[in-house]
């Protein structure tokens, strides 16, 4: 070795310490054929030995250049072989997978990629979990020389959580000059502050360990080392934003100043204190004025196989985050945010970045990304602590101002199934409902023919009609209409127990006609608010109580025909109220 070569292996390893990327067992090689990342594969099998790291590289073969693509694949071959490092070689239509997900070519072969990386490290931890630790490059070298395809990969998920048994980690050759065009392409794009915080360090299992050096400094150690690299001829191809910010943006910017580079990384790095800054006043506004309001049920979790969310190669992000996720298809019982309210004017009060952020992170609870969200998105739910009723966000969000509050959820909350008899029922289908007693489902013949007939009409919000006269004293009867559960029972007046809680009321059950309608409150509702028989409609009353939107929407009313008996949880009709003359009175409980 030389000066330039021990120089640059000393400077990548405190590096690597001071950022924590030494504490595991693998790394995981990303392996173009470039000079970075064989300049990445070469310093990793350098002090593999001295920090106790075992290596294996991973090469795609994306299908774009045909014979040129050829020739990388078969120059890493050559080179693993004269390093003695483990190469796997994957095989993809990119082209293909990016017109079948609607992707550039580009965010495809960076998805797979990813995805691939997180594949091959789970994989050898898992070998590795099994006993095998020392041998596990050795196992994996039996099976270099093939390709691997989309089937060998399908038992692997990427992004889990590695054991502190055997640590593996995806190292990928990012570069200071690759951090200062991420910087310039998400300023150029209209990227937030967290944007031209450019690309960390570690981000999850994701390790760049040559970070710190210039692309000069790379090519200057692959030189010393007497290495040779091939070029990717799409990369020379100014048509392409990134490559043009590297070969014409960048090197006229070190034209005016030479340590161009240095400066924009330094900004960064600055940005990076401030984003963190921000983050502290965002976690302690939200402990005092945001609440998440969630739905249990089970959800539909399909994301992109990959590794890692990331700062490199933004596309569209108010932070110039890229989206790249771990995992794949399945069901998960769970309970799923739906709305979330925040107090409109502390958040007015608050400066605009740190504004920005706490509504950037309502809308990642509520669509899982920040990607498409932009600064005037922001702004216009910012808008909202001013003037204006509602506004339209990405991903089917909206963002309402109701009260003294902003209300950001999914549009399709109003749209949600529901439960019925263990299966879900759209709202608006028509089906017979299943009672219960104490919560256990009732069968037909359990009460002697007196069960009540309960249909729900074929409207576009669910409702349950009653027969008053199969109500009994016998037994509590419970019906269920949206996220509310409530429990009707009879009594003889003589016991009726004067309660002052408004999930419990109690009527003149001779009072009520012979069908009541248990259903959402509608457009045109009034109820009697005085024993003169004064009315009041609902929507008034609704906004005297100060509702959001989500809770009139919500409203369940009990209804003797077009009367309001009770809007259930808020406001018992004056017209049905138990007096001295009253024989047979009816319960009324909210469960839920």
């Amino acid at each position: 070795m030389n000066k330039t070569v021990d120089g640059f292996l000393m400077k990548t390893k405190k590096y690597m310490t001071d950022n924590g990327m030494d504490c595991c067992d693998c790394v995981v090689v990303g392996l173009s054929g470039g000079a970075d990342s064989v300049c990445l594969v070469y310093t990793m099998k350098c002090l593999s030995i001295e920090m106790g790291l075992d290596v294996c590289a991973v090469h795609l073969n994306h299908g774009i250049r045909g014979a040129e693509a050829d020739r990388d694949e078969q120059f890493v071959r050559d080179l693993c072989d004269e390093l003695g490092v483990e190469l796997r070689v994957y095989y993809r239509d990119i082209p293909l997978i990016a017109r079948e997900r609607g992707l550039t070519e580009e965010e495809a072969g960076r998805i797979e990629r990813y995805r691939i990386f997180g594949e091959v490290a789970e994989e050898i931890r898992r070998y590795a979990s099994q006993g095998h630790v020392g041998d596990a490059p050795d196992k994996l070298r039996k099976v270099s020389t093939r390709r691997y395809t989309e089937a060998d990969c399908e038992e692997y998920s990427a992004g889990q959580q590695m054991p502190d048994e055997y640590r593996v980690r995806i190292a990928v050759a990012h570069n200071s000059n690759d951090n200062a065009e991420t910087v310039i392409h998400n300023m150029l794009r209209g990227s937030a502050l967290r944007g031209v915080t450019g690309i960390r360090p570690v981000r999850g299992s994701i390790i760049r360990p040559i970070l710190w050096a210039s692309r000069t400094e790379i090519e200057e150690l692959v030189a010393a080392a007497g290495l040779s690299y091939v070029t990717d001829s799409t990369n020379l191809d100014t048509e392409y934003t990134r490559n043009r910010i590297r070969n014409v943006i960048l090197p006229q910017m070190t034209e005016i100043n030479a340590r161009a580079v240095q400066h924009i990384n330094s900004l960064s790095e600055d940005m990076t204190e401030v984003c963190e800054l921000i983050d502290s006043l965002a976690d302690e506004f939200e402990t005092e004025y945001v609440t998440v309001m969630h739905v249990t049920g089970e959800t539909d979790n399909t994301e992109e196989n990959g590794a890692e969310k990331d700062a490199t190669e933004s596309i569209g992000s108010a932070d110039g985050s890229e989206e790249i996720h771990g995992g794949g298809k399945c069901r998960v019982s769970q309970t799923d945010m739906v709305s979330i309210q925040i107090t409109a004017q502390p958040l007015r009060e608050l400066s605009g970045p740190v504004a920005r952020e706490v509504c950037l992170r309502a809308m990642e609870k509520l669509c899982g990304r920040r990607k498409d969200i932009t600064r005037r998105h922001l702004d216009s739910v910012l808008g909202l602590t001013e003037s204006g009723k509602s506004v339209d966000l990405p991903y089917g969000m909206r963002a309402e101002r109701s009260y003294e509050y902003i209300i950001i959820e999914k549009s399709d909350v109003r749209n949600r199934t529901r439960v019925l008899g263990g299966k879900p029922v759209a709202c608006g289908e028509t089906k017979t409902d299943t009672m219960a007693v104490d919560g256990k489902p009732l069968a037909d013949d359990s009460v002697s023919g007196s069960i009540p007939e309960i249909k729900l009409s074929d409207m576009e919000r669910e409702s349950i009609i009653i027969e008053t006269a199969s109500l009994s004293t016998e037994v509590p009867l419970e019906y269920s209409v949206g996220d509310k559960r409530i429990r009707l029972r009879l009594a003889q007046a003589e016991d009726v127990q004067v309660t002052t809680d408004r999930r419990t009321e109690v009527v003149d059950f001779d009072l009520l006609g012979p069908e009541l309608c248990i259903r959402h409150a509608r457009p045109g509702d009034t109820i009697v608010i005085d024993s003169s028989g004064g009315t009041k409609k609902l929507s008034k009353l609704f906004t005297d109580m100060k509702l959001t939107r989500r809770e009139r929407e919500q409203a369940v009313v009990v209804a003797d025909g077009d009367r309001i008996v009770w809007v259930v949880g808020y406001r018992l009709s004056e017209g049905y109220k138990v007096t001295f003359a009253s024989k047979r009175v009816m319960y009324m409980e909210a469960l839920s």
